[in-house]
């Protein structure tokens, strides 16, 4: 099986969405991608919510409308939004 570049598959998909994006492993965030910079990011405040998600595609919509769209690939987890 071929190894993937999660580093550049993140920032591939970060760019041409124009849609912010995280890489975590484990639960550590390894790569954050996003066009604009914001002082804190909103996907802190229902990151426990979001990790809860453990099926291979998910998404989580916020009361705020926010969407966050999940990938799950052991030890990995991709969240859009």
């Amino acid at each position: 099986m071929k190894n993937i570049d999660y580093n550049y598959l993140c920032t591939v998909i970060g760019k041409l969405s124009g849609i912010p994006l995280r890489l975590y492993k484990d639960a550590q965030q390894l790569i954050y991608h996003s066009l604009v910079h914001l002082p804190k990011d909103p996907m802190n405040l229902y990151k426990k919510e979001i990790f809860d998600i453990k099926t291979h595609i998910g998404y989580f919509i916020t009361p705020y409308f926010n969407y966050y769209g999940i990938v799950n690939s052991t030890p990995y987890k991709i969240v859009i939004g």
